[in-house]
């Protein structure tokens, strides 16, 4: 199946029905962006919303994964196949995406761990470094060594923020949902 046909018949129905994008998006409960990446063939809707897209827009299934408009009442059983053969590389398609969504995720979950726990070892070595300085003050060498480690500190801050961050943004993409 090829996302641009798929996309311009998509667009081309809507527009007969006098739908906008928002129409059709409220019809098939996703967002208007969703639509507008299936009408520009940058996606494919998901394998569940085919039939209430054909609903939506008042065609059969079958010209939906045709991508055109099929007079007959049959569908020849060359035709068929076709239909079937789409519909199995649209699966895995889908199914590749998700693999690589939830592949994105680990990577994110891994790399945010690890820079949080470099910043939570940071910071208990140079709290200690921070506490020497204090005893240091006084000396000579006191206020540089303050600083150094002050700096230290607010540096290992920003890796646990970091690291949290990466955390957070990896449990999004896990579980956000695909429209």
């Amino acid at each position: 199946m090829d996302a641009a046909k798929l996309g311009a018949f998509i667009a081309e129905i809507r527009k007969e029905r006098g739908m906008t994008q928002k129409d059709l998006a409220l019809k098939l409960n996703v967002t208007d962006k969703a639509v507008s990446k299936w009408e520009r063939g940058l996606g494919f809707p998901d394998i569940n919303t085919i039939e209430p897209l054909a609903e939506a827009l008042e065609v059969s299934v079958v010209e939906v994964m045709k991508c055109e408009r099929i007079e007959e009442e049959e569908v020849k059983t060359e035709e068929a196949e076709e239909i079937v053969t789409d519909t199995f590389d649209l699966v895995k398609y889908q199914k590749k995406l998700e693999l690589h969504r939830k592949i994105a995720a680990f990577i994110l979950a891994v790399t945010g761990m690890g820079i949080l726990l470099a910043g939570v070892y940071n910071r208990m070595k140079y709290t200690q470094k921070l506490a020497e300085a204090s005893r240091i003050l006084n000396s000579a060498d006191g206020p540089e060594a303050t600083f150094v480690a002050i700096k230290a500190f607010d540096f290992s801050i920003g890796f646990i923020v970091c690291g949290v961050i990466l955390l957070v943004t990896s449990v999004i993409v896990l579980f956000r949902r695909q429209k």
